[in-house]
């Protein structure tokens, strides 16, 4: 597979803290050709898919953000950062979409008259943690890789999960990934990385409980947009699974309604999905989930000055669990 056109170079970003609910976040985001400039805001547009790459995109076919502002003017912002390399203020406020829970939002920055971005943008961490055997509750990330398309961050850039894998190949023994079996699929002449507990491996990410919100933990707080009140289905996992994005363009005779409506909506509501950073154990050959962080799943524009809730895909799996749950 050729190396993307679109690559991230990653240092994790300094905070100049103002206040303690008020910051300002400086991020060495590195992007190829040079940097944007103001009033507007535009990064080079490309994906990580070789299929969507060089289309010619332009400001014309991209869609502007927009989403659920607010509700009460009286909620407190718990905690803003200013993405000054991007031109976005992302905040911390009471979700509009999920009552009595906290939601991220976002809005173009004060010297800004729009910014345009391009999917795979890094917006924030999802958060500090620790991995553990089983599920912990609704903010748990489940390391689950199903395409070696997916992206991922590695040595401070990001790139697909194969081409991580062919950047620490050094002989011809494969490089393995953790809990997942990777092989070579003669009929169909691909590579292919899918989950296994064929050996032990600690899967399931949590979130630490008592960090302070900060840049490297905000993604936790992105709330689904596309799920709605009265959607059911069998139970399932309930861990966060952010390859669970099965395509919408035909139903299965396994595939309910509102499965089928929720995975609609999420092409429609939620913009953000989650990356994992990975790490090559050399003794064992094999790369290994760090954290995740939260980024753009496909090219925006922003240009709003209020500010608006981002949404993620949890994965119909998620909430499959979560009602089952609920009915006991």
């Amino acid at each position: 597979m050729a190396t993307s056109s679109f690559l991230v170079s990653l240092i994790l970003p300094s905070l100049l803290l103002l206040s303690n609910k008020h910051a300002i976040a400086t991020a060495a985001f590195l992007y190829n050709p040079k940097p944007f400039s103001r009033p507007s805001v535009r990064l080079p547009l490309s994906s990580l898919s070789s299929s969507s790459s060089n289309t010619g995109a332009d400001d014309d076919i991209i869609k502007s953000f927009t989403g659920p502002t607010i509700l009460n003017d009286n909620a407190e912002i718990q905690c803003s950062l200013e993405l000054q390399e991007l031109g976005l203020v992302i905040s911390v406020a009471e979700s509009s979409v999920a009552t009595g829970t906290l939601g991220l939002f976002a809005r173009i920055s004060d010297d800004a008259d729009e910014t345009t971005l391009p999917a795979m943008t890094l917006l924030a961490g999802y958060a500090k943690g620790t991995f553990h055997d089983e599920d912990q509750g609704d903010k748990t990330v489940g390391f689950s890789i199903f395409s070696t398309d997916a992206p991922v961050f590695f040595n401070r850039q990001l790139m697909t999960i194969q081409e991580a894998m062919a950047a620490c190949c050094t002989s011809d023994i494969a490089v393995r990934v953790a809990g997942h079996d990777v092989y070579y699929d003669e009929e169909d002449d691909k590579v292919v990385v899918w989950p296994t507990n064929n050996e032990p491996f600690a899967r399931y990410f949590v979130p630490n409980s008592e960090d302070e919100m900060n840049v490297t933990n905000f993604g936790q707080y992105c709330n689904d947009r596309a799920f709605q009140i009265g959607m059911a289905s069998s139970s399932s996992s309930s861990s966060m699974d952010q390859d669970d994005t099965t395509d919408t363009s035909a139903t299965t005779e396994t595939t309910t309604t509102d499965e089928y409506s929720y995975k609609s909506r999420c092409e429609s509501e939620n913009c953000v999905r989650l990356a994992w950073r990975l790490e090559f154990d050399q003794e064992a050959n094999m790369l290994k989930p760090s954290w995740p962080v939260s980024i753009l799943s496909r090219d925006l524009k922003f240009s709003n000055r209020e500010l608006m809730e981002l949404g993620t895909t949890y994965g119909w799996n998620y909430w499959n669990a979560t009602i089952e749950l609920d009915r006991l």
